[in-house]
Formats: C-alpha cells, sequence, structure tokens
C-alpha cells in the first residue's frame, strides 16, 4: 500500500489575497503600533547609550552606570507599556503608546 502525503489544507481553502487585506482594523493597529514603537525605542536606546559614552568615554565607570541605568528603565517600561497594549488587544480594544506611538487610524477606533 503506498503513502501518500495529503496537503494541510485543500486548494479550494488556499488564498492569494495578502494577510493585511484580510486581517482586521484592530490587528493592524496593533502589529502598526509595536513595530513603530519598537523602532523607536530601539533608535531612543542607542543614542542615548552612544551619547553616555561620548560625553563620559569608555573608561568612566559612570559612563556604565549611566547606561545600565537608562537601558533598564527605559526598556523596563516599554516593555509594561507592551504588555499593557497586549492586554488591550486581546480585550478587543485600541491603544495607542503615549509619546511615541503612531496616531491611530479613523477606520480602525
Amino acid at each position: 500500500m503506498p503513502i501518500t502525503s495529503t496537503p494541510s489544507r485543500p486548494a479550494a481553502q488556499v488564498s492569494n489575497k495578502p494577510a493585511r487585506s484580510t486581517a482586521p482594523a484592530l490587528a493592524l493597529n496593533h502589529l502598526r503600533q509595536t513595530f513603530i514603537v519598537s523602532l523607536w525605542g530601539g533608535f531612543l536606546l542607542v543614542v542615548a547609550c552612544v551619547g553616555f559614552i561620548g560625553m563620559f568615554g569608555l573608561d568612566s565607570a559612570w559612563t556604565w552606570t549611566y547606561v545600565v541605568i537608562y537601558f533598564t528603565c527605559v526598556h523596563s517600561t516599554l516593555v509594561m507599556f507592551g504588555m499593557f497594549g497586549l492586554s488591550k488587544a486581546m480585550a478587543g480594544q485600541t491603544w495607542r503608546y503615549p509619546l511615541i506611538g503612531p496616531a491611530i487610524e479613523p477606520d480602525q477606533r
């Protein structure tokens, strides 16, 4: 008896539409918020750390004190906002990150 593999989805169910056109507006809002805030957060962390290194030099203990404290505080804050945004998404509500979050589109409210 020959062994044949069956496709996981029948050919009639395969869609050629991009996922963006079929995704709910709420999901697109949260994905957009998360992506843009991740870019901003990474940029701010790199700029601040480079600034501390530029001000104090690599050899100063104060450089690493400021870098570690800044990274810990800012990163923890962004993680907490991300968890809050995830809880809003799971509750079916829109949410915007404070200060660095992009504006919510009117059709996504």
